[in-house]
């Protein structure tokens, strides 16, 4: 009995951690995972396991006797299962009150997690009773139940990052019912041990049976259906993401298709092609704004790309610049979810065999501290699942990093997606956003005179329900030394480059750079608001500019 119980323990410790890591990742697609979202599922699950102690605790002083902790097991076993099953209808329940994300994500949290974690926390009391036999005994069993249930804790760390998240056809929301399976068979093997009469142990079979049904039966509803009339092409998981490929009619012409890469719960997309047999033309012209850098610089041989996406970049490039055009040209790109490169191949056109392009799985920090080679151009386009840039790339640090392995005449670009040219001006000139202190933080860098602007807003749309929004998002310049934008050099080197799907030719992407003088006055918000670096780092805390 004793082995049983301390078995019981470390499942318990393990399923405490696994199911916290994947519930990070179910309610991630809603919420996000900024500082928010990991205070509210941290706090939420403390909080649980303290009123599981002391619930526990009161039961277990009236009642002695790991039966109990049998049935708490089996509780919290069919609770963890069910959570995935109600994420969805949950979390968008949630999303239609006017209330700040990070008090829904709060509320989330309360709602799906807390309940089983009640019901897990209550286990610890009742073992303590159970094999405490005298009085002297206590301090040797609590060191031996927490060491063993700290075990279990560590365990389930490892195994759900390692395993569980890197089961290509498992998923996040299967590993979750699998743990809530390995409460339920632990509670009723503990139950059945403890040699139950006919009706408590009938009540233990339904709890398991209930489980069973839980996990065998819920697969057409885990995965909510794709709204509209997009289908899912590909699904594949990571230790990063939940990465789709879906497929959609185009608006403006419905025997053509688009194809999208999302990630988690599909807000949003990281590319967007238009599906031919010939070039597979991307939706998300902003990568062509890669042009401007040939202005600043014509002898561009060494490229760096952060952020693969569907690989986009990368491909167009290699074709616009062909051996003949560019010898010894060199692409690297850098992501740190080795299924993205799988996915932009598969179906996005990205190259495969060519030599000139080398994939790097790393965070692009590694990366770059460990470059032996410095770079003509460092385009940064990392995003994560919310369209946000991570925060350890918006550092002084990290930019001075990426600088210090730039060419002499070397050029950095940065895709800033949450910018509206047009309505920035339109704000108070007091209230400080994420534009001004990317703004700050890249001139500390790099210099006021090196750092320009590229906007979409002179773009035309590709597509119509786009059009309002044309100029959300823009492209920061950085130069390594300081020099004039000719745009001769770069119509010059991109010879090859034709037109967007609506119309953009190169000449149109080289007018949107702005002049230096359209940066200058930007009036007491860029004045107060503080660089960014790696100790006081307030990106996500500041307002957007759309």
């Amino acid at each position: 009995m004793a082995y049983l119980v301390y078995a019981v323990t470390f499942i318990a410790g393990f399923c405490l951690m696994s199911f916290e890591i994947l519930a990070s990742r179910l309610i991630e697609p809603y919420f996000g995972s900024d500082v928010y979202s990991w205070t509210n599922l941290i706090g939420t699950f403390l909080a649980a396991m303290a009123a599981g102690y002391w619930l526990g605790g009161k039961i277990a002083h009236r009642k002695a006797g790991a039966r109990g902790a049998a049935y708490f097991l089996l509780v919290s076993g069919l609770l963890v299962a069910a959570a995935p099953l109600f994420t969805y209808s949950v979390c968008n329940w949630l999303l239609t009150f006017n209330l700040p994300v990070h008090y829904l994500s709060l509320l989330a949290c309360l709602v799906l997690f807390a309940p089983p974690m009640i019901a897990l926390g209550t286990l610890t009391p009742f073992v303590m009773r159970e094999r405490t036999r005298a009085f002297n005994e206590v301090g040797l069993l609590a060191g031996r139940i927490g060491s063993v249930s700290t075990a279990g804790s560590l365990a389930g760390t490892f195994f759900t990052t390692f395993v569980f998240l890197n089961f290509e056809s498992l998923g996040v929301k299967t590993s979750a019912q699998l743990v809530g399976a390995l409460l339920s068979v632990s509670g009723f093997a503990l139950a059945l041990a403890l040699r139950p009469g006919a009706k408590a142990l009938a009540g233990a079979a339904v709890f398991l049976a209930s489980n069973a049904a839980l996990v065998a039966g819920s697969a057409g509803v885990l995965v909510p259906p794709v709204l509209g009339a997009a289908r899912l092409v590909a699904e594949t998981h990571s230790p990063y993401n939940t990465l789709r490929v879906l497929e959609e009619p185009w608006r403006l012409d419905s025997e053509k298709n688009i194809r999208r890469l999302v990630f988690k719960g599909g807000h949003g997309a990281h590319s967007a092609i238009l599906v031919d047999e010939k070039t597979n033309p991307s939706l998300f012209y902003y990568t062509n704004l890669l042009t401007l850098a040939w202005g600043f610089n014509p002898s561009i041989r060494r490229i760096a790309i952060v952020g693969a996406g569907g690989g986009v970049a990368a491909r167009d490039l290699l074709r616009w610049l062909p051996s003949s055009r560019a010898p010894g040209l060199e692409v690297d790109v850098v992501d740190i979810d080795p299924k993205t490169f799988e996915l932009a191949r598969r179906h996005f056109g990205y190259p495969s065999g060519d030599p000139r392009l080398r994939d790097h799985v790393a965070d692009a920090r590694v990366f770059f501290s460990r470059a032996q080679k410095t770079y003509d151009l460092v385009f940064l386009d990392a995003m994560g699942s919310d369209a946000r840039i991570p925060l350890h790339l918006v550092t002084a640090e990290f930019f001075a990093l990426v600088r210090s392995r730039l060419s002499e005449n070397g050029v950095m670009l940065m895709h800033f997606p949450q910018y509206s040219y047009s309505k920035m001006h339109e704000r108070t000139a007091d209230e400080p956003t994420r534009f001004h202190a990317l703004l700050k933080t890249l001139r500390q860098v790099f210099g006021d005179e090196s750092v320009r602007l590229s906007v979409r807003a002179k773009l035309r749309s590709p597509e119509p329900r786009l059009a309002a929004n044309k100029d959300f998002g823009s492209v920061f310049v950085a130069l390594n030394a300081d020099s004039a934008f000719d745009s001769r050099s770069a119509v010059e080197a991109f010879a090859g480059f034709e037109p967007d799907i609506a119309g953009n030719t190169l000449s149109d992407y080289l007018a949107t750079l702005l002049a230096p003088a359209e940066l200058k006055e930007l009036g007491a918000a860029y004045e107060r608001v503080p660089m960014l670096t790696d100790d006081l780092n307030r990106f996500n805390f500041l307002a957007i500019a759309q």
